[in-house]
């Protein structure tokens, strides 16, 4: 009787070092169908860590001297990837993550299956991209899947076009029965009303935006998560003087956030780039009710709450547009109410976990048989 599929997740940081859409991905991933895998996770880590099981997932860590150009300095990360790989039937690699594709590009044993899950192209790196693009391309000709979270990320030209057989698209996804409207009732806009955005406090989510906006919104906002923005976001709010208007709350728990979720007004998205490939805080925020306010970036944010219909969405890096959309929603409750609805609806239709784990156990059951295409 054949015994459980081994799986090897790679993949640069994890839980409690890094939060984010990549880390919840990788959780989710990591955690299917443990009657039928056995998966484990390599990241790496500036703290020193011994390995832990965790929902019957085994975590181990590379100690990391820091980050350079965004990448860790854990120069024994790769052998212990090789080591590891040894072991694993299939391996995920979370990309693009270069420390890994030295072994993967380059080492893999041609009897291993190899899922490369690309979550974002490399933007903001764009001077070392030209060294690594060589080892980036020798991983994707080795994968045997690609799996995209949406098709804007294999656009005409981009790294992933040659690609396109192998590529299967798998949009994420929240636990809607989690992520839901609560009991109690949204604020009204009519005394104390209140905005939420919710990321990682990092360059492109535009919270920098937001808080210039805020100059010109008569309500409460409330950014929720951490990053290293955080001093200079902090300065910003005080140097405005909106200390009394704008809060930084850090990360809630789960249940503390689908709180204040259900009960605000609206949810802004003011992500500036392509670094924003998708948005799971979004589909989280419309899985609980909020009307979206979102960028119009070339990616998958304003396709998964769309213009006018669960979302208000303007160009990015427009503090004024920000405003007007906001004060519009504000002002007008049906199109609030109507945005809302639709919100809830589109989540639970199209980004709900449930058929996101199915598609996904499918695949990496497809894949670990030799049948990498999705069709």
């Amino acid at each position: 009787m054949r015994g459980k599929t081994k799986i090897l997740h790679a993949y640069k940081s994890f839980y409690p070092d890094l939060f984010g859409g990549i880390p919840y991905v990788v959780d989710i991933v990591s955690r299917l169908d443990q009657e039928k895998f056995e998966q484990s996770i390599l990241v790496t880590s500036a703290t020193s860590r011994n390995p832990e099981v965790r929902d019957g997932v085994l975590i181990e860590r590379a100690f990391s001297w820091g980050d350079l150009l965004s990448l860790p300095v854990a120069p024994f990360y790769p052998f212990k990837l090789w080591l590891r790989s040894r072991k694993a039937d299939l391996i995920v690699l979370h990309a693009p993550f270069p420390l890994a594709d030295i072994v993967l590009g380059l080492f893999l044993g041609r009897r291993k299956k190899l899922i490369v899950y690309w979550h974002s192209h490399v933007i903001s790196q764009k001077r070392a991209y030209k060294f690594i693009k060589p080892l980036l391309l020798r991983t994707l000709k080795r994968a045997d899947c690609i799996i995209l979270s949406h098709p804007s990320l294999s656009y005409d030209g981009s790294i992933l076009e040659p690609f396109s057989a192998k590529i299967s698209i798998i949009p994420y996804a929240v636990d809607t029965q989690t992520f839901k409207p609560s009991m109690h009732p949204s604020t009204s806009c009519n005394a104390n009303p209140r905005i939420v955005a919710c990321g990682r406090l990092v360059k492109y989510k535009g919270f920098d935006v937001l808080i210039e906006a805020a100059r010109f919104i008569d309500a409460e906002i409330v950014i929720v998560g951490e990053g290293i923005e955080r001093p200079a976001l902090v300065e910003q709010i005080s140097t405005a003087g909106l200390s009394h208007r704008v809060k930084l709350i850090g990360n809630l728990p789960q249940a503390d956030l689908i709180e204040l979720m259900s009960s605000t007004d609206i949810f802004a998205f003011p992500s500036v780039s392509a670094a924003e490939t998708f948005g799971i805080a979004q589909i989280e925020a419309m899985a609980c009710g909020c009307a979206i306010v979102n960028t119009h970036i070339p990616t998958a944010v304003p396709d998964v709450a769309r213009h006018d219909i669960e979302a208000i969405t303007i160009q990015p890096n427009d503090a004024g547009a920000l405003a007007r959309a906001i004060n519009l929603l504000l002002d007008n409750t049906a199109m609030r109410k109507r945005l809302s609805k639709n919100a809830r609806a589109r989540a639970v239709a199209l980004y709900d976990q449930r058929n996101y784990e199915l598609k996904l156990s499918s695949l990496l059951s497809r894949v670990s048989k030799g049948d990498s295409h999705d069709g």
